[in-house]
C-alpha cells in the first residue's frame, strides 16, 4: 500500500510540474508575441493558460495587458478584475488603464493614486489621473497632478509642457506661458514649446508676439502644421490676409485631414464677414470630424448672421448631442428659440446652462432680460444680481438691473447701477441718469 501510494503521489507530482511547464511554455511564447507586437497572437497562447488554470495570475495579467493594447478594454478589465485581490502595482496600473479608457473615472482614479504613493507610477500614469480629474471637472486636482509629475522629474521639459497644456485648456494664460518658458529653459529647440506660448498669447490678444512664438516654433520644425494654422488666424487678426491664406493653405498642404485647420480657417473669415466662406470651412470641417462640436456651434452662429435660422437650430441640436454640457450651444440655442418666440424653451436652455455652469454669466444676463420682458422683474433682478457676481464687470448686467430697480420703485438703488454701468462703459446709462436721476 505504501509504495502504491508513493507511486501515486509520483505520478500527480509528474503531472503537476508538466501541467505547470505547460503553461510557462505559452506565456513566454504570449510575451514574446507581445514584444513583437503580435497582440492576437499572444491572446491565443494566453487562453490555452487560462483554459489549463483560468486563476493564473501572470496570464490573466499579461491578457489584461494585451486586451488593453489592442482596444478591448472591457475584455482588459474582466481579466484585471480577476486577481484584484493581488495588491501589486502592475495591477493597479493594468485595471486602471482599462478604467479609464472606459470613461469610468471615479474608479480608475484610487487605483492611479495607489500607484503615485507607492512610487511605481510612470509619466503616463500621471498624464492619465490628471485627465481623470480633469474629465470631472476637478481642475485644481487634474493641475496638482501635473505639478506632483514635474516634482518628480523637473528636468524633463515635456512635463511643464503638459501644465502648460493644462493651463491653456483652463484659460490660465499667463501660468501656461511661464511653464512654457520653463520647458524652453531646458530645450532651446523645443518646437512645441513655442507653438503653445505662441497660442496663449494669441488667447490674449496679443497677435504680434505670438506670431513671432508661431515663426520660431515653424522654424524648428517646419512641418508642425498646427503652428501655421495658428499663425494664420492670429495674421487675419493683425489683417494680413495673404499671409493668413498662405499659413492655411501650407497647413493643408502638410495635414489635408486637418479640421482644425479648416475650422480656424471658417474663424478668420468671420472676421472677415466673409460668412458664405467661414460655412464652406466650417463644411468641411464636419466632414473631416463628423463630432466637431465647436464647428457645429460657430457653423450656427454664423448661420443666424445670415438668417439661417432653422438650419442653425439644427446645428446646436446637434453639437449639445456631440456635447451634452456645452454650455455655450445651450446659451445660445435659449437666444434661437427666444428670438423664434419659443420662451419657455428659451428660458429652460439658460437654466440648463447655468446648472451646468453654475457661475455662467451670460446665461444669467439672457435669463435676466427674459423675465424682464415678461415683466418678472424681481425675478430679473436675482438674475443680473448673479450675473454681477459671477463678472463684476458686467456693465450690461448693471443696466438691466438697473431698468428692474427702477420698474420696482427703487430709484436710488436703479440710479447707483446706472452710474456704475456708466463708469463701466454702457453707452445708454447717461441718458438715463440724465433723465431720471438728476435733481430738477
Amino acid at each position: 500500500m505504501i509504495r502504491l501510494f508513493v507511486l501515486v503521489c509520483v505520478f500527480f507530482y509528474s503531472f503537476s510540474l508538466a501541467f505547470a511547464q505547460t503553461e510557462k511554455a505559452y506565456i513566454t511564447a504570449a510575451q514574446a508575441h507581445i514584444q513583437k507586437g503580435f497582440y492576437n497572437d499572444a491572446i491565443i497562447e494566453l487562453n490555452k493558460v487560462l483554459a489549463l488554470n483560468s486563476e493564473n495570475v501572470e496570464a490573466n495579467l499579461i491578457m489584461a495587458q494585451a486586451k488593453n493594447a489592442i482596444g478591448d478594454y472591457m475584455g482588459a478589465l474582466t481579466h484585471a478584475t480577476k486577481i484584484s485581490h493581488i495588491k501589486s502595482p502592475e495591477v493597479y496600473s493594468v485595471k486602471g488603464y482599462s478604467l479609464f479608457h472606459l470613461y469610468r473615472f471615479n474608479e480608475c482614479i484610487p487605483l492611479l493614486e495607489e500607484l503615485i504613493k507607492l512610487k511605481s507610477a510612470k509619466r503616463e500614469d500621471y498624464l492619465m489621473l490628471s485627465k481623470a480629474y480633469f474629465r470631472l471637472k476637478k481642475r485644481e486636482e487634474a493641475t496638482s497632478t501635473l505639478t506632483r509629475l514635474i516634482d518628480s522629474d523637473r528636468k524633463n521639459e515635456n512635463n511643464y509642457l503638459e501644465r502648460a497644456k493644462l493651463y491653456y485648456l483652463t484659460d490660465k494664460y499667463s501660468q501656461a506661458i511661464e511653464d512654457c518658458n520653463r520647458a524652453i529653459d531646458l530645450k532651446k529647440d523645443f518646437a512645441e514649446a513655442f507653438y503653445y506660448r505662441g497660442a496663449c498669447k494669441d488667447e490674449q490678444k496679443k497677435y504680434e508676439a505670438a506670431i513671432l512664438d508661431y515663426d520660431k516654433a515653424i522654424e524648428l520644425k517646419p512641418d508642425l502644421s498646427d503652428a501655421y494654422t495658428d499663425r494664420g488666424l492670429a495674421r487675419s487678426k493683425t489683417k494680413d490676409k495673404t499671409g493668413a491664406i498662405n499659413d492655411f493653405n501650407r497647413a493643408i498642404q502638410l495635414n489635408a485631414t486637418s479640421a482644425s485647420t479648416y475650422y480656424k480657417q471658417g474663424l478668420s473669415e468671420i472676421d472677415s464677414k466673409n460668412f458664405k466662406a467661414a460655412i464652406k470651412n466650417f463644411n468641411k470641417a464636419i466632414d473631416l470630424k463628423s463630432d466637431y462640436h465647436e464647428a457645429f456651434y460657430k457653423r450656427a452662429q454664423v448661420k443666424i448672421i445670415v438668417g439661417e435660422n432653422n438650419t442653425a437650430m439644427l446645428d446646436l441640436d446637434h453639437a449639445i448631442r456631440v456635447k451634452p454640457d456645452y454650455v455655450e450651444a445651450y446659451n445660445a440655442r435659449g437666444l434661437l428659440k427666444e428670438q423664434l418666440k419659443n420662451t419657455i424653451a428659451a428660458k429652460d436652455d439658460y437654466t440648463k446652462a447655468i446648472e451646468l455652469e453654475p457661475n455662467y454669466a451670460e446665461a444669467f444676463y439672457n435669463r435676466g432680460v427674459l423675465k424682464f420682458k415678461q415683466d418678472d422683474y424681481s425675478g430679473a433682478i436675482d438674475d443680473f444680481s448673479k450675473a454681477i457676481d459671477a463678472n463684476v464687470n458686467y456693465g450690461d448686467a448693471f443696466f438691466k438691473r438697473a431698468s428692474a430697480r427702477f420698474n420696482l420703485g427703487y430709484k436710488k438703488d436703479a440710479c447707483e447701477d446706472w452710474s456704475k454701468a456708466k463708469q463701466l462703459g454702457n453707452k445708454n446709462a447717461e441718458e438715463n441718469l440724465k433723465q431720471y436721476c438728476t435733481k430738477k
